[in-house]
């Protein structure tokens, strides 16, 4: 008989050892994701124990009293099958209690989702993969330069960001923008417009996007833009330091088809697709206005 696991919160360092399973699985999270992660809801991981061995986690992120996110639902082979993953999954709704929450299923799961936790399909999501090569072109984006202007994500103010990113996150992480902005090879671009107001200039940020490594290559996201055209040069800013070859990938909300469109020109192939999904009240945010998910274990 399978002894009964227990079940409880992760520290960071369990919430490490989740995410190296999920490495093992191919979901290939970033190499600096841990303390990210564990910044959005230091209370928001949680494991299952049997006689002290860790065999399973989940997180189930708070992004404030309205919404928040379940991801990385992993259980080791040898313990699946049974009701640890249920289990694990119940403990991650009950943490959420009655926010719209939100996941990103595999297909093969979206119907388990519906019928037994009352998930609902908002719309696709697909993975590129490219090389930062055929990404490092001179575009007709270019023409629109003379207005904007790049600079460093990191040195914006964190109100400013956060307030854009607001237009494009259904819930406030301050804590989490701030950890992932800054943290070790992770790389952020903004796009700041000028323009003269009663003779002085006064500059917008108008799209922001970051880059991150991860163990199949840069990963874009996220990447929030006001228009096709600042997505783009968002993108040629991030990988033009990357050598030719390098392996970009870049998550895509599918009723986004300009991005998906960009994503072909720039010679990228889909190669992984998630359905994201919601409990509760669908966010307001229309998906065909995100440029880059964040990253599918926590929105």
């Amino acid at each position: 008989m399978t002894p009964v696991a227990e079940l409880g919160p992760l520290d960071a360092a369990g919430l490490d050892v989740l995410l190296g399973w999920a490495q093992a699985e191919g979901w290939s999270p970033g190499v600096t994701d841990g303390p990210c992660f564990f910044s959005a809801d230091p209370e928001g991981f949680f494991g299952a124990w049997v006689h002290g061995e860790m065999v399973g986690g989940v997180a189930a992120v708070r992004y404030g009293a309205n919404y928040g996110f379940i991801g990385l639902l992993i259980v080791k082979p040898s313990f699946r099958g049974g009701n640890l993953a249920p289990r694990l999954f119940q403990l991650a709704l009950s943490h959420l209690g009655d926010r719209t929450i939100g996941l990103d299923s595999v297909l093969s799961q979206e119907s388990n989702y519906q019928r037994l936790f009352g998930f609902v399909k908002a719309h696709g999501q697909v993975r590129y993969l490219g090389k930062a090569g055929s990404m490092q072109w001179a575009s007709e984006a270019s023409a629109k330069r003379e207005t904007v202007t790049v600079v460093d994500l990191a040195k914006l103010p964190d109100g400013v960001v956060q307030s854009f990113d607001s237009l494009y996150f259904p819930g406030p992480r301050a804590s989490f923008l701030r950890s992932w902005i800054h943290a070790p090879r992770h790389l952020g671009k903004a796009l700041l417009h000028s323009q003269l107001v009663r003779g002085h200039e006064v500059k917008t940020l108008i799209g922001y996007g970051l880059l991150r490594p991860t163990p199949l290559g840069q990963k874009i996201g996220p990447l929030f833009a006001k228009s096709a055209e600042i997505a783009q040069i968002l993108v040629e800013s991030l990988v033009a330091g990357l050598a030719e070859e390098d392996p970009v990938l870049w998550d895509l909300p599918k009723p986004n088809q300009v991005a998906c469109r960009l994503a072909d020109n720039f010679g990228m192939k889909p190669v992984f697709e998630t359905v994201r999904m919601y409990k509760g009240e669908v966010p307001s945010i229309a998906p065909a206005t995100v440029f880059g998910i964040t990253t599918f274990k926590l929105g």
